[in-house]
């Protein structure tokens, strides 16, 4: 894979690598979707499908470029599962320890070594045994203060970046190239100024967030049907109050003079279904036609 063998700020940083360090690998990954939409060799269907235009893995300029282009396969896949296994892919990894070796980023952020960890139990213990002293006295009260602010120094994880890093991300924040640039510096759902982002590329905002909305949606409506589904099941049960008197409004019973004809019946006993459906929904509904009827008003 290419990469960039530059490590001062300048413009010889790859959309990838400034994506890696301003959010990570999921950056890094979109910011190389985003690449390949600029050069038109994938295209983002109004579903959020993403599909292919060549199916050689054709014009791929990057291992994780090539990657995203062999996932797919001739296939539309939703941006979420094109992003997220290139994000935790050997290539990502490889990128990682480019970035590494170049000192732009730390080697293990977020993570102590083993002598910090065993200093950090240490203290820990050494830091509770001043606070159990903290009622004998003011001095290992104080005492116990400092170690604390001392622990809570320590426990910091690692950033990411190292000043090095900080200075190539710096720069690319403000020498942007294009829409791809902008993409590893806000991401795909990123703002730049008071614009979004994926209007660069005219991706409408249901395709990014596709997924997540349709599966609140279908929680809200399951929450709504278990609330509300006692008044459609009460109004179903309605029908069994028809059913009952001597007039059956449905056609299936007007060849009968009474509801005890057999097509009746059957009609009688759908709406003792949507009852019991009732009954499932809320405890308040019975399979009566006169509680249905209650609890419909």
């Amino acid at each position: 894979m290419l990469m960039a063998k530059s490590s001062t700020p300048g413009p010889d940083w790859r959309p990838e690598e400034i994506g890696f360090l301003a959010g990570g690998p999921g950056r890094a990954a979109e910011t190389a979707l985003a690449r390949l939409m600029d050069g038109g060799l994938v295209r983002i269907s109004r579903e959020g499908l993403v599909t292919a235009v060549h199916q050689n893995g054709h014009g791929a300029t990057t291992r994780i470029e090539s990657f995203i282009l062999n996932a797919l396969n001739g296939a539309g896949r939703p941006i979420g599962h094109v992003v997220g296994p290139a994000s935790h892919s050997q290539e990502m990894g490889s990128l990682r320890q480019s970035l590494t070796d170049r000192a732009i980023i730390r080697r293990r952020w977020g993570k102590a070594s083993g002598g910090a960890t065993a200093l950090r139990v240490l203290l820990t213990l050494a830091g509770i045994g001043f606070l159990v002293a903290t009622f004998a006295t003011d001095r290992a009260f104080l005492a116990g203060t400092i170690v604390a602010w001392f622990l809570a120094f320590l426990l910091r994880g690692k950033k990411m970046l190292t000043p090095m890093g900080k200075g190539v991300l710096g720069y690319a924040r403000t020498h942007q190239r294009g829409r791809v640039d902008a993409v590893a510096v806000y991401g795909l759902r990123g703002v730049m100024g008071r614009q979004r982002v994926a209007d660069l590329f005219g991706l409408p905002p249901n395709v990014l967030h596709a997924a997540p909305l349709r599966l609140q949606h279908a929680k809200r409506k399951s929450r709504s049907d278990s609330g509300g589904g006692c008044g459609s099941g009460c109004s179903g049960c309605g029908s069994v109050s028809s059913c009952s008197t001597s007039s059956c409004s449905s056609n299936s019973c007007n060849s009968s003079s009474s509801c005890s004809s057999s097509s009746c019946s059957s009609s009688s006993s759908s709406c003792s279904s949507s009852s019991s459906s009732c009954s499932s929904s809320s405890s308040s509904c019975s399979s009566s036609s006169s509680s249905c009827s209650s609890s419909s008003s």
